[in-house]
């Protein structure tokens, strides 16, 4: 990691006083220089550029190494493809930026789980993909869990999100049944991939960029905000069991609709840390400020949204939030500015 963090070994020390809830001698701050360049849209067949993993790196490596990374920030591939709804017979369907799954399923019993083992095609191709970019990304990157399925969102994606709300209405003891055994193949698919990627790299991330140094994961459940605390709670067994999978977890609260469920979260100590994300159209990060401040009250670790603020924003962040377990990114438009931002704060702390 020297090469693209001049400073890794103090970084990985921030990171890790994180997910303790403590601080070295400052909070972790994520400095990303954003370069323009770095996110053209790719000249490549979507599909090609999803599955084929020499396409996959390739592109991906040419956009990171024209990319800056100061502070904690890190260089990060996240292979997309595959996951527990791809496996269960969701159709993929490919763009530029993203993969959409489309609804297989017209009833719940429809879903087959028995077609799941580690030689089922979608898991040799997840395999591939990430033992392909951790082998050639060591010593640069690291390489984030592919999507495998959260929990409840995975069945809504084979059904799609209108019915599935019906179902879980009208056949909830079924609906919790199959999540219960599709957290037995999140928790598989987790053991492979992560013996994969630490052949060739140290510890573990998702997406989100929030490095830890052994098991760790990043656990979401987008459904979660579209219904009430009763059913959340139906589920909630299956998140916990997921999190106790790992040595540490983070879950991703994103968007107003989520925050229904915060104070269940904030009193279980499976989670060490939230992420929250306001989402689009919610409004300056600043105006939530007292959803940040419930999280770090209960003793939680925070990181603050996920895209990055600019650096008076931070300043502000920094400011008004305790500073022990906290990950700010910070968007800069080159390194010169993000050299005089990180003095900044040192000089505050």
């Amino acid at each position: 990691m020297k090469l693209l963090n001049e400073n890794w070994e103090m970084a990985r020390k921030r990171l890790e006083a994180f997910w303790e809830g403590k601080i070295i001698d400052r909070p972790c701050l994520q400095v990303f220089v954003v370069d323009e360049t770095a996110d053209e849209k790719i000249d490549e067949e979507p599909q090609r550029y999803w599955t084929d993993p020499a396409t996959f790196f390739r592109i991906e490596r040419e956009r990171y190494l024209r990319k800056r990374y100061l502070g904690e920030a890190f260089p990060l591939l996240y292979p997309l493809c595959g996951g527990i709804p791809a496996i269960l017979g969701a159709k993929h369907v490919y763009s530029p930026d993203t993969i959409w799954r489309e609804p297989c399923a017209t009833t719940l019993e429809e879903i087959d789980l028995s077609v799941f083992s580690l030689h089922h095609p979608v898991v040799q191709q997840m395999s591939a993909m990430v033992r392909y970019c951790a082998e050639q990304g060591a010593g640069e990157c690291f390489v984030g869990f592919p999507p495998m399925g959260n929990s409840g969102d995975s069945l809504a994606k084979l059904r799609g999100y209108a019915d599935f709300c019906a179902d879980l209405c009208d056949k909830p003891e079924t609906v919790i049944a199959l999540d219960a055994q599709v957290t037995q193949i999140w928790k598989t698919l987790y053991d492979l991939l992560y013996g994969i990627i630490n052949e060739h790299l140290e510890g573990s991330t998702g997406w989100l960029p929030a490095w830890h140094p052994r098991r760790s994961a990043l656990i979401g459940f987008d459904f979660g905000g579209m219904i009430s605390p009763n059913h959340f709670r139906r589920f909630l067994p299956h998140l916990l069991e997921r999190a106790n999978h790992v040595e540490q977890a983070i879950y991703h609260l994103d968007g107003p609709g989520a925050l229904i469920h915060l104070d269940t979260l904030l009193s279980l100590p499976e989670f060490d840390a939230i992420q929250w994300e306001p989402g689009a159209g919610s409004g300056d990060i600043l105006s939530w400020l007292p959803v940040m401040h419930r999280i770090q009250d209960a003793g939680k670790g925070l990181y603050v949204g996920y895209h990055g603020y600019e650096p008076g924003e931070a300043m502000v962040l920094l400011e008004e939030l305790r500073p022990e377990g906290l990950i700010i990114p910070v968007k800069v438009r080159n390194e010169n500015e993000g050299r005089k931002f990180l003095q900044q704060v040192r000089e505050r702390f």
